[in-house]
């Protein structure tokens, strides 16, 4: 393809120039482009990643999932393969994300923030009230304009767990019974005497755990006594 032979080509040619003998003014404003350009290279690479995972083209690589295909045949983390998928495979829903990253008014990074919030909310949504397009053509405009006020990543996920109630209230409340019901927490004794503690809780019950085990790990102070007894 005459694309990427392009590519390989800039990439060369990028290779050739030392940054080190670059001016600091100009190597900032070529981590600028080339960040900008990564992240196109990123969006086409999910658009063939989503025509990949539909038409299951991973079997023929011998590989149980696209997710699996892109950790052993890509060298890509797990955790960063599955939000490659997640992402390609909501992009057909989110067209006005899409084409406000190609006009730099979001990042990639941002794109799959909102590809990932609309992902769980999809998940979590009760299917008689909400059909996946439904959600997603009402949660791009709420996400994009969060991304648009200037809120980075993590700020954009956090807007994003909160969707699911905004959007479907009912659905967040028996969410937050579940997870009160689940609760569960197992305190063992080690052979060699160490206490091993595990469990998960419900979001309230977590924060005051939290705050408690805080109040007692804070470092001694000089006249404190730090030793097992």
């Amino acid at each position: 393809m005459e694309g990427l032979e392009l590519l390989r080509r800039g990439a060369a040619l990028l290779a050739a120039h030392d940054p080190a003998d670059a001016p600091v003014a100009a190597a900032t404003e070529q981590l600028r482009e080339l960040r900008g350009l990564i992240d196109d290279l990123e969006v086409e690479s999910c658009r063939r990643l989503a025509r990949f995972d539909a038409c299951r083209g991973f079997e023929a690589e011998e590989a149980r999932s696209a997710k699996a295909w892109l950790v052993h045949a890509c060298g890509m983390v797990a955790g960063e393969a599955a939000r490659r998928v997640t992402t390609a495979r909501q992009l057909h829903r989110l067209p006005n994300a899409v084409e406000e990253q190609a006009q730099g008014e979001v990042s990639f990074g941002q794109l799959q923030v909102i590809a990932d919030a609309v992902h769980h909310a999809i998940r979590a949504a009760d299917p008689d009230e909400w059909t996946p397009d439904e959600l997603a053509e009402r949660a791009e405009p709420i996400l994009l304009d969060v991304a648009r006020a200037g809120v980075d990543c993590t700020g954009l996920a956090k807007a994003g767990r909160r969707l699911h109630a905004v959007l479907d209230p009912d659905g967040a409340e028996r969410k937050l019974r579940r997870q009160f019901r689940d609760r569960q927490l197992s305190v063992a004794t080690t052979f060699e005497g160490m206490v091993d503690v595990r469990g998960h809780g419900d979001p309230a019950t977590g924060v005051s755990v939290q705050a408690a085990i805080e109040a007692f790990t804070k470092p001694p102070t000089s006249t404190e006594d730090w030793s097992a007894a």
